[in-house]
């Protein structure tokens, strides 16, 4: 199928009232990065209503320009799916059908421009696609490409100049340079590559210590302020079998640009079964263990697809993290005690919960991991304040 056909079959679509345009540039090999690239500033004026403010109608745009390519041979579903993942927890029914009128209009109103990029598209080439997505992942954290050189190490040897435009950054973009950028804000090298659709290499964590482990770590050595962000997609009730999706992904600063925080997010690649004492007693767990190391637990309501594609790694967490919306839970009331907070709920359980945290021996080992990571004499004091709060 040609580009142009390929279009032709999302145009002939937009007639349904739910429809979201995949705006990301892996998609009809770089079409719709040439479309977006010389009419996005039209799209954003189309959709800025349905936002509170032009910076958050382009951070909308700028997400979607990074999410996940649209199956050409079948983009109906994934069209749906975008649209939940975006629009779910902003908009309701009837301000959703508005925004996908909103939306046919803007591709009718501009249906022969695209019509001309489309048809004069080069197909994107590997390197290209290396550039492009080097360029978006720090674009992506809220640094343009004039700032990404006070990001890079001095080892690199890198100068404002090689900077200047997309070919200049090719010609300094290395297997080490992408490997470090990776690291630093936890991408998939592979997306990097342009080879995988996973911005994020998702780790399950079966083994709850490791996770525990690496809070700690990150707590103590990097970045003390950690918030978890905890999300569900139904009520929670644990007296329920009904399956109730639960995910988690971290958030920490790495870094302040033009006085503005960057963020690292690391998605736990796995769900959660609230309606399950198994599982729900493992998230308990998390929540109570990070309660009482000091990390901020923060709770979303999100649609089911939303947990998915955070889980796959098909999602990039910020918009989630910063839209205040939909914080409509507070994670820490599962676990309290009535003495400890008038908001308690799911009380009948809370000791028992409790009382299987110490059993599996996390206290100890929490105690050993301090001990691994904070060796400085000075601490001990702070270590032992530390574990009170696990009585």
């Amino acid at each position: 199928m040609d580009t142009v056909s390929i279009f032709m079959a999302f145009y002939s679509w937009v007639k349904d009232p739910v429809f979201v345009f995949d705006i990301g540039k892996t998609i009809v090999e770089g079409a719709t990065y040439d479309i977006f690239k010389k009419l996005g500033a039209s799209f954003v004026s189309r959709i800025r209503p349905f936002f509170s403010s032009e910076d958050e109608a382009q951070k909308y745009f700028e997400q979607i320009c990074v999410s996940t390519s649209i199956n050409a041979k079948n983009p109906n579903q994934d069209i749906i799916n975008l649209f939940d993942k975006f629009t779910a927890n902003k908009l309701d029914e009837r301000v959703k059908q508005q925004f996908g009128r909103e939306l046919r209009q803007w591709f009718s109103d501009h249906s022969d421009e695209i019509t001309k990029i489309l048809k004069e598209t080069k197909p994107i080439n590997e390197i290209d696609l290396i550039v492009y997505n080097f360029i978006d992942v720090y674009r992506l954290h809220g640094i343009p490409k004039s700032n990404i050189i006070n990001m890079i190490p001095s080892e690199f040897g890198l100068k404002i100049k090689d900077f200047r435009d997309n070919e200049s950054i090719m010609n300094i973009i290395t297997p080490e340079l992408l490997e470090w950028t990776s690291s630093f804000f936890n991408i998939h090298i592979a997306w990097l590559y342009g080879t995988s659709e996973k911005l994020y290499r998702c780790k399950s964590y079966l083994g709850l210590q490791e996770l525990f482990n690496l809070v700690l770590e990150i707590k103590y050595i990097k970045e003390k302020n950690v918030k978890a962000h905890f999300l569900k997609a139904a009520e929670l009730d644990y007296n329920s079998d009904i399956y109730q999706r639960m995910a988690l992904f971290l958030r920490y600063q790495i870094a302040t640009v033009n006085d503005k925080p960057i963020y690292k997010y690391i998605p736990i690649g796995r769900e959660w079964n609230w309606g399950w004492e198994n599982s729900r007693y493992e998230i308990k767990h998390i929540i109570y263990f990070f309660e009482k190391i000091g990390v901020d637990n923060i709770g979303h309501n999100v649609n089911s697809n939303i947990i998915s594609n955070l889980i796959f790694g098909a999602i990039f967490p910020e918009g989630i993290a910063d839209n205040k919306e939909n914080r409509t839970w507070n994670p820490e009331d599962y676990v309290d005690l009535p003495s400890e907070s008038r908001y308690a709920k799911e009380i009948q359980e809370t000791q028992k919960c409790r009382a299987d945290f110490y059993q599996r021996g996390y206290k100890k080992n929490i105690s050993l991991e301090i001990d691994r990571i904070i060796s400085d004499e000075g601490y001990r004091k702070y270590k032992e304040s530390l574990l009170f709060n696990f009585k």
